[in-house]
């Protein structure tokens, strides 16, 4: 039992292992080494600034562009759409000419090129969905939805004929 339990602690450890083998052949000298290296203290490293209101420095990636859409659209979201939605909510009214005002501002299929639509990127079109979505999630849904099932399909599969008859005024 004893032999048994002896091997276990070997096996789990498998520097000890090699230091042990090591002993064997050179004396002690290779066991002082090995205690040496455990107790030395290695020198710690520097504290990183951690900021949790961006975890992953997403605001160090985007452009001056990425940021003024952002940073605008938060404004309209905030000032503007913030009061009628929560009127809305209380009276349990679902608001069509909201919608109607997003695709004037072309915000719904902002990643299309014309059609009245803003033609900017994906990351762009992400930044405000999430302003939306601050706001409220069904809005956001709305313009999801419009955005990627109904516009992105017809501009990438329709006709030049569909698109022409179809995105001005999905938009």
């Amino acid at each position: 039992m004893a032999l048994r339990n002896a091997l276990c602690r070997l096996l789990v450890s498998p520097h000890r292992c090699a230091v042990l083998s090591a002993s064997r052949s050179q004396g002690t000298a290779a066991q002082a080494n090995w205690e040496a290296e455990k107790t030395e203290k290695k020198p710690k490293a520097p504290k990183v600034q951690f900021d949790w209101r961006d975890a992953l420095n997403l605001e160090g990636q985007l452009t001056e562009d990425e940021i003024m859409i952002r940073d605008s659209f938060r404004t309209y979201c905030q000032e503007k759409l913030m009061p009628r939605i929560l009127m809305a909510n209380r009276n349990e009214v679902f608001h069509r000419d909201i919608v109607s005002e997003m695709g004037e501002m072309g915000v719904l299929g902002p990643t299309i090129q014309g059609f009245g639509c803003a033609g900017v990127s994906y990351v762009a079109y992400g930044l405000i969905a999430r302003e939306v979505e601050r706001v409220d999630s069904g809005y956001r849904s709305v313009m999801s939805v419009q955005s990627s099932l109904v516009m992105h399909p017809i501009n990438a599969y329709g006709t030049e004929e569909q698109k022409q008859k179809y995105l001005p005024q999905a938009g």
